[in-house]
């Protein structure tokens, strides 16, 4: 009796790279990174003429862009990619729809709810890593605002008094208004990232199209280190922790589209996260916070461990295979994946 042979992992990719991405997959990726240069740099420039060239180099090196927050959010997110959509169309009108509908199911609530643990366990770990030192009674807040004296003394006095926890009630917000406020604004971004281009992916099958989109995903963003929205002032090193997070963010929020089976799940899953992105700095004091934040190498480790636990219970190509049943070109129906368990640990 002959044994049949396994499979390779190169005879599986072989295929998808022998047809390449497509012209439509180049150009999404195309105007998501031209949109993101040109932004940054209109971003600059306008910035530079109101405030002056010493504010904005100040801000690069420091941050502190919290007052242009409807420039940062509102005209890329919002405006900037539903345009890209319709450029993206006008070259090529054979393109099907956007995938935007909305779809209330477990992949939505998982989405919505898993970058809680998510934001948490990354600055656990952090800390445990020795990146800054644990305190939930303040003192990473009067820390951060270099309070000193009756000052510190009168905010620890408030903190002790509220009804709850402080890093509870950011919790709290993050699911009840981060998530209505920044889902909304990202819903864009997702519907471009997550599913006109993860269905113009298809072909290089479902495991190397979710490499790409989510390492073209990641790059995206890294402009923005220069600019010192993320970690100002780290340069080379700042954009490597930067990309360190979001590509493992980036296959995460695959996963939860496809089996989810909306784009709403990750864009609920941005929303929340967004919310607790600042979770590290309400309770770790001192230490970096490129190793801190949920979008830097620590979160994307934590992202990793997760994706391998899922790995060793569904496969590789189980875990990232296709949701809808003809995206790869006539998958049966019952290929179509099952939504991600609630308890499955991150996103």
């Amino acid at each position: 009796m002959v044994r049949a042979r396994s499979v390779t992992l190169r005879e599986r990719v072989a295929p998808g790279l022998a047809g390449g991405m497509s012209r439509r997959a180049l150009t999404w990726i195309g105007l998501a990174w031209g949109w993101s240069v040109l932004w940054i740099l209109t971003f600059h420039a306008l910035v530079t003429r109101l405030r002056g060239p010493d504010v904005v180099r100040d801000h690069m090196a420091t941050g502190g862009w919290e007052d242009y927050l409807l420039l940062l959010l509102v005209v890329p997110w919002l405006v900037g990619y539903h345009g890209i959509h319709r450029v993206f169309r006008a070259i090529h009108p054979d393109a099907p729809p956007a995938p935007s509908g909305l779809h209330f199911g477990p992949g939505l609530i998982v989405g919505w709810l898993l970058p809680v643990p998510f934001a948490w366990a990354t600055v656990a770990v952090a800390g445990l890593l020795g990146q800054g030192r644990v305190d939930v009674h303040g003192g990473a807040i009067v820390a951060r605002k270099g309070l000193t004296g009756p000052e510190a003394e009168t905010l620890l006095q408030k903190l002790a008094d509220a009804p709850l926890p402080y890093p509870l009630v950011t919790t709290v917000e993050a699911l009840v208004v981060s998530v209505m406020l920044y889902a909304l604004l990202r819903a864009g971004e997702e519907i471009g990232w997550r599913g006109i281009l993860d269905r113009e992916l298809a072909p290089l099958g479902p495991v190397l199209s979710a490499v790409v989109g989510a390492f073209a995903w990641a790059v995206a963003y890294l402009p923005l280190v220069a600019m010192g929205v993320y970690f100002p002032g780290t340069g080379v090193g700042g954009a490597l922790a930067l990309l360190g997070g979001l590509f493992p963010l980036g296959l995460a929020l695959i996963v939860l589209r496809r089996r989810g089976g909306t784009v709403w799940a990750s864009a609920a899953a941005l929303g929340t996260l967004t919310g607790l992105s600042g979770a590290h700095e309400l309770v770790l004091v001192g230490g970096d916070a490129r190793w801190q934040s949920v979008f830097g190498p620590v979160g994307g480790g934590v992202v990793i461990a997760t994706l391998l636990a899922l790995v060793a219970r569904h496969g590789v190509h189980g875990l990232f295979a296709f949701a809808d049943p003809g995206a790869e070109g006539g998958a049966p129906p019952s290929a179509t994946p099952s939504p991600l368990p609630a308890t499955s640990g991150a996103p």
